[in-house]
């Protein structure tokens, strides 16, 4: 087999990002200005949400090794979920289509390329996303520390971090609060 689907491991199932010329021009200038206001480590983080629509518990379980970088593909074999007793938890997608190899444009690989060669964990299952202090993220922590001073930094809308990524898919922006209410 050649082509995209020859790299995609068996069980597993492919998703092509939209190549919407809207949907890119829109993705690229909402997803690159907040990218530059995050810290630089995780300027990747807001990129991939951005243009694979993973979710948060994927994209804080990468590992280095569900990276391709010259397919331009991440595999998808399990989630980071925070217990109700504030412990983290790796596991398995909550279904079977949650398993899956997802694709991310030439635009964003010198940023994922630089990203692994600068903060992610150097062995093969060592994570792609942690904290400065080297640990598994936490949703809050980011919300509070990175996410919400990027966006009043920008002056873009205060919505969650995956709302973002959803709205940045989009043609038109959708109303939202401001980082002033």
């Amino acid at each position: 087999m050649t082509g995209p689907s020859a790299a995609i491991p068996a069980g597993l199932r492919a998703a092509a990002p939209s190549n919407r010329p809207s949907a890119q021009f829109c993705r690229c200038r909402r997803s690159f200005t907040l990218s530059e206001a995050v810290d630089p480590r995780y300027r990747a983080l807001v990129l991939l949400a951005t243009f694979t629509s993973l979710r948060w518990g994927e994209l804080c379980a990468l590992r280095r090794s569900d990276i391709d970088l010259d397919a331009r593909t991440i595999r998808v074999e399990r989630t980071l979920t925070e217990l109700e007793n504030g412990e983290l938890s790796f596991g398995p997608p909550k279904s079977a289509a949650g398993r899956r190899v997802v694709g991310f444009p030439e635009l964003v690989s010198p940023v994922v390329r630089w990203h692994l060669a600068c903060f992610a964990r150097p062995e093969d299952d060592g994570l792609v996303f942690t904290s400065p202090n080297g640990t598994a993220l936490r949703r809050g922590n980011f919300r509070r520390r990175v996410w919400l001073p990027a966006l009043c930094k920008t002056g873009a809308p205060a919505v969650h971090f995956m709302i973002f990524a959803i709205l940045a898919t989009h043609s038109r922006p959708r109303p939202a609060p401001t980082c002033a209410s």
